[in-house]
């Protein structure tokens, strides 16, 4: 069986392979799986849709589904550090998590300083 890879009018293959029957099927090589793009690296095109803008659609539904207690803790967690995210969501994520962090080292220390000022309150009666 004999494999042909067809080629455009520019000389670029075309990403696809005739065997001997006439039926084409999906040539796979490095090169034709990834794309050059303007900075000379090679990028991967399933990975392109992730660098695009959410839509307002997709923000109310984000905000719809941290509504929902317990499951948006495991949410924020998928989508800080899961793959097959947008960037935009992955960024946000991640800085909710590190502000909720941030919330319970404040309210451990205030909770501690509290708890202290009251200890010594009731030892001074």
């Amino acid at each position: 069986m004999d494999d042909y890879k067809n080629t455009d009018q520019n000389g670029y293959q075309n990403g696809y392979q005739t065997n001997d029957w006439g039926q084409q099927g999906y040539y796979q090589n490095h090169q034709q799986n990834y794309y050059q793009n303007g900075n000379g690296y090679y990028q991967d095109p399933r990975r392109q849709n992730l660098e695009e803008p959410m839509s307002v659609g997709e923000w109310i539904l984000v905000m719809l589904i941290t509504a929902i207690p317990c499951v948006n803790i495991i949410m924020l967690f998928v989508w800080a550090f899961g793959s097959g995210t947008k960037k935009s969501k992955t960024n946000w994520a991640r800085a909710t998590l590190i502000v909720a962090l941030i919330g319970v080292v404040i309210g451990v220390v205030a909770v501690g300083f509290g708890a202290n000022q009251m200890i010594d309150l009731y030892y001074r009666l």
